[in-house]
């Protein structure tokens, strides 16, 4: 699937990320040519003579011959399609080159959520029903606010980094737990991994239950890239192991504490 730059750069910009200055003349020239008219030329109404009039319908039969096909295959569609994949991919090649910048400015903006969805969930009530909001008063209505906003601020960044982690150049995990979350061993990741699969009510929908757990349980909230992730990954899976041989009738290896 070819890269959409346009959405990518602004949504790049709205995580607080400068686009370099190279950027910009092929974003402009991917909206350039988006733009132009590929459709069949005017008909020309300017008077022709003998002498013109040879010359003036063989120009006109050959613009019209670029804009004539089917599906969307005419020769102007063609071309316009191949520039703008081609602006797009130069544009994302120096945004490749910046991926490094690219990380930190999104890992900054994980911390920063994590951060206030920790603070805000440590006064939430256990349990996150309306009435349980209500009896515990204004001070948890205004956490809810924050953890809310926080939470899909961390979702904002997860689904962006599975969109176009690998496009940017700093990859994607397989696994959605390892991309926001550096669970200690199988203990913390097995926790993820129950809340990522259990129905929640729609308070802790719009949070994003598993960030609630992992707020509770003091499960670090942080971006991982490919690598990160990998190591994770790793470790787990030795813990999921050592796990397993101490607990040879556990047949899944998973130990909660």
């Amino acid at each position: 699937m070819t890269t959409n730059i346009t959405a990518l750069t602004a949504q790049l910009e709205q995580f607080g990320y400068k686009l370099p200055k190279t950027v910009k003349p092929y974003l402009d020239s991917v909206e350039a040519v988006r733009y132009a008219y590929d459709g069949l030329p005017v008909v020309p109404t300017e008077p022709v003579t003998e002498e013109t009039a040879e010359a003036v319908m063989h120009a006109f039969a050959a613009e019209t011959a670029l804009a004539l096909g089917t599906d969307g295959f005419t020769p102007l569609a063609v071309a316009k399609r191949r520039m703008v994949e081609s602006y797009q991919a130069l544009a994302l090649n120096e945004l490749r080159a910046d991926s490094t910048k690219i990380f930190e400015t999104l890992s900054t903006v994980v911390d920063s959520a994590a951060e206030r969805l920790v603070a805000a969930v440590g006064t939430l009530p256990e349990t996150l029903t309306p009435d349980a909001l209500v009896q515990a008063g204004p001070v948890a209505v205004e956490a809810l606010a924050t953890a809310t906003e926080a939470g899909q601020a961390l979702g904002a960044i997860d689904l962006f980094v599975f969109q176009h982690g690998n496009a940017l150049g700093f990859g994607v995990s397989p696994d959605k737990i390892l991309r926001l979350f550096t669970p200690s061993g199988i203990g913390d990741y097995r926790k993820l991994e129950i809340a990522q699969n259990t129905s929640h009510n729609e308070t802790e929908t719009r949070i994003g239950y598993t960030f609630v757990v992992a707020a509770r349980e003091g499960i670090p909230i942080s971006l991982n890239d490919s690598k990160t992730s990998a190591v994770l990954a790793d470790e787990i899976d030795a813990d999921r192991l050592r796990v397993a041989s101490a607990n040879p009738f556990n047949g899944r290896g998973w130990k909660i504490n």
